[in-house]
């Protein structure tokens, strides 16, 4: 860090610093004070879809609209990531991307499934369940993957049912609120 210091209090003019850390508190002071700070965060869901849409407009390709928020949900705010996957999803679909498709690059069920498997579990009906899990697997999913899904969904129940302005929390469309807000009238926040 001294010789970094050093660095910092001489710059050469024609060279501009960018250190980029998720650690900034392990910084000396000293650094940090010769430094304007950035704070970055994650995206919304809504602005990265409609960056996606502005782009793929441009590049004439046709994809969903439930493929873009499927991107942008899989991408948790990182317009880089989403850029990836949507290319992913190019390169395997061509001019014509459908949510199935998405799905099919990531590895995980639709969230309409993922409704459905959380309702099984409210409803406490276990054969059900089995049955879906041998769907999952026979379609060839990421179990690994859909996991990571339904506990996101049902982070999002207890969201929705234990705090007053759950829309705050939950960077979701419209219809999905929704339907998490009528899922979670089901269960109690135990359940």
């Amino acid at each position: 860090f001294n010789a970094l210091l050093k660095t910092l209090e001489e710059p050469p003019e024609h060279i501009i610093f960018i250190l980029a850390t998720t650690e900034p508190h392990r910084l000396p002071a000293t650094v940090l004070s010769r430094c304007q700070r950035f704070n970055f965060k994650r995206i919304a869901n809504k602005d990265i879809v409609s960056r996606m849409a502005e782009i793929v407009g441009r590049m004439g390709i046709q994809v969903e609209t439930e493929a873009l928020y499927t991107i942008a949900r899989w991408a948790e705010g990182s317009m880089r990531d989403a850029l990836s996957l949507l290319d992913q999803c190019i390169g395997f679909c061509g001019d014509v991307v459908s949510n199935e498709d998405v799905l099919a690059v990531l590895g995980t069920a639709d969230q309409g499934f993922v409704f459905t498997v959380a309702e099984n579990i409210i409803e406490g009906n276990v054969s059900e369940l089995f049955y879906q899990v041998e769907q999952l697997i026979n379609d060839g999913r990421d179990v690994g993957v859909f996991l990571k899904e339904l506990i996101n969904h049902m982070r999002n129940l207890l969201v929705v049912k234990v705090c007053n302005d759950a829309k705050q929390l939950l960077d979701v469309g419209e219809d999905t609120f929704k339907a998490y807000v009528q899922q979670a009238k089901k269960a109690s926040q135990e359940r």
